[in-house]
């Protein structure tokens, strides 16, 4: 029975994929209503910004559904930290040219960012006693071509290193 009804989900999955359009703003932008203008939206009004997110979600080890609620704190509109219910605090801080240089928790994770131009090059990830991670980003122009992801994990008896590289290809602006 179960292979009668196979190809009936495969065909209606199918259908609904190919059928949706993603919805974009006037400028291509998917999050429609948010503009990189601080102060007024596409259309001349306060643009709309995160403020809460509710997740349910099925445990693995368990099988309970958990509800989880996490809050986006801004300052002129600018994303300044994520907190979620376990009381984990990420803090957002920025560079001069009001790009994101830091993002850590405490002092037990920290990542910290660099920019070539208007691009982020590289971004180093330490998680205290567990791992040290450096990505690094290749570009032509504003598109990524190439990343890098070197990883050591320090919680292992004997220190592991992994090095993972990722090579992007576009088929006009999208990556294919």
């Amino acid at each position: 029975m179960k292979n009668f009804f196979l190809p009936i989900i495969l065909f209606f999955l199918a259908f609904m994929i190919s059928s949706c359009d993603p919805s974009t703003d006037e400028n291509g932008d998917l999050l429609i209503g948010l503009n990189e203008t601080p102060t007024t939206g596409g259309s001349g009004e306060t643009p709309r910004v995160l403020k809460k997110m509710f997740t349910h979600s099925k445990n693995d080890e368990t099988g309970e559904w958990e509800d989880e609620t996490t809050i986006f704190n801004y300052t002129n509109n600018k994303l300044t930290s994520v907190t979620d219910d376990s009381g984990t605090d990420m803090q957002i801080e920025y560079n001069s040219s009001n790009k994101i240089s830091k993002v850590f928790s405490g002092t037990v994770i920290t990542s910290n960012f660099e920019y070539s131009g208007t691009n982020v090059s590289k971004i180093t990830t330490n998680i205290e006693g567990m791992s040290k991670m450096v990505a690094k980003f290749t570009y032509e122009g504003t598109k990524i071509v190439k990343s890098e992801i070197d990883t050591e994990l320090l919680f292992m008896p004997i220190p592991t290193k992994i090095y993972t590289e990722d090579v992007y290809e576009y088929q006009g602006e999208n990556v294919s």
